[in-house]
């Protein structure tokens, strides 16, 4: 990743929400930036959706945004292909859920954000010599809270964050990431993940701790044949049961990270989500709570649980929405994993996951062990041939020794 200039060249790997965000606000900031989108005919129809309104990608922020209203970017490229747009980029974003990260690291070099275990799918696909030359590094949270008015030409942004942390590999270009952040999305504050590495940003408290959570305690009674005959704000009406769900799958979380430090991982404190998103990320005040923090604050506004239906007939879960595929799957499950190494107890992991799998159709614990058939869907580290501390240590190095594979 070459930053040599304040303003990089950006490719956009991918077409959903967030993508559409970006190609509205990089571009509208003075970034040369183009599009790289596969999936289906994703690039044919924002190609037409762009060229139907002078070029432009638009996206609307909330007005309590800085900047508010409607953003215009024009794209200088937008292509299926790999090859029209990833060689002339010095910077690739790639904001998609976990569960798209291999189809796009197998076509194109790299990049970021931070969690499901990206490091390690990336050391597998990458040759060593391209992963020595290149910087991964971890964005967290993504920067928008945004959804799709109109594919390939309005996007509705509710929030563009100001706060974040991030991770790299290789340590060496924390700093320059660092700036590069700012500089991206006029950031107030960038600081490390802990100690920066990307390890932390896959321990890190977020949409992994939040939606199971949440979904869990909305859900936990349903059974096929059954109808919910309202769908409720999945944050506005965030439950205090939801919250202490959350408090409960930190506690798992954290007990995790501070065996990993104590065994020599070189990591830092695992946050307890409240203190890092809520307080540093929203600014919520600190005698304030996390249910208090979604149910009022503005950046969570009018986003749905994923249900299917309609009032008439009646809502029943999406256990194919990325509620579950990837927080599940790529979330809950990859804690799991390193619950396992550093030989740690997860009740409440255990008992989402363990409720969860049979709806989706996946088989990911046998009792309270990561075993099951489809671990090799997860982003669990033993997928990757990570299974001991050793092997965390000559990945990562260790706080006992200087050496270090990447």
């Amino acid at each position: 990743m070459s930053t040599a200039s304040k303003k990089q060249k950006i490719c956009i790997a991918g077409g959903g929400n967030a993508a559409h965000a970006l190609a509205a606000f990089l571009p509208s900031q003075g970034y040369e930036t183009s599009l790289y989108t596969p999936h289906k005919d994703q690039a044919r129809r924002i190609t037409e959706g762009v060229s139907s309104q002078e070029g432009y990608m638009i996206a609307d922020f909330a007005s309590h945004n800085i900047p508010s209203g409607q953003i215009r970017g024009r794209l200088t490229k937008i292509s299926k292909y790999a090859s029209d747009v990833i060689p002339q980029a010095d910077i690739i974003i790639i904001p998609l859920p976990s569960f798209a990260y291999r189809s796009m690291l197998e076509s194109i070099i790299f990049c970021t954000p931070g969690q499901g275990g990206f490091d390690w799918l990336a050391k597998e696909i990458i040759s060593d010599e391209l992963l020595s030359k290149i910087t991964i590094c971890g964005l967290m949270p993504m920067p928008f809270n945004c959804r799709i008015e109109t594919f390939g030409k309005l996007v509705k942004v509710q929030q563009l964050k100001r706060n974040y942390s991030i991770g790299v590999l290789h340590h060496s270009s924390l700093a320059e990431c660092k700036d590069l952040v700012q500089n991206m999305f006029h950031a107030s504050t960038v600081e490390p993940a802990g100690n920066g590495t990307m390890l932390e940003c896959n321990l890190f408290p977020m949409n992994a701790v939040i939606h199971p959570a949440r979904l869990y305690t909305l859900l936990k009674d349903w059974k096929h044949g059954d109808f919910l005959y309202h769908n409720p704000y999945f944050y506005e009406d965030f439950t205090f049961e939801a919250a202490e769900m959350i408090d409960a799958v930190n506690r798992d979380l954290k007990s995790v990270g501070r065996t990993l430090q104590v065994a020599g991982i070189p990591m830092g404190t695992i946050p307890h989500i409240f203190d890092w998103l809520a307080v540093y990320v929203y600014g919520e005040p600190t005698d304030s709570n996390i249910q208090q923090l979604f149910r009022s604050n503005c950046a969570f506004k009018n986003f749905r649980c994923p249900l299917v239906g309609d009032e008439s007939k009646g809502y029943v879960p999406d256990f194919n929405n990325r509620y579950f595929t990837e927080d599940i799957t790529l979330g809950l499950c990859g804690y799991k994993g390193l619950a396992e190494i550093a030989g740690v107890e997860t009740p409440t992991f255990d008992r989402i996951i363990s409720w969860a799998q049979g709806y989706m159709g996946k088989e990911f614990l046998i009792g309270n062990a990561l075993k099951g058939k489809d671990i090799d869907e997860t982003s669990a580290p033993q997928r990757f041939g990570i299974n001991t501390i050793q092997d965390l240590k000559h990945f990562y190095g260790s706080t006992d020794s200087e050496d270090q594979v990447i």
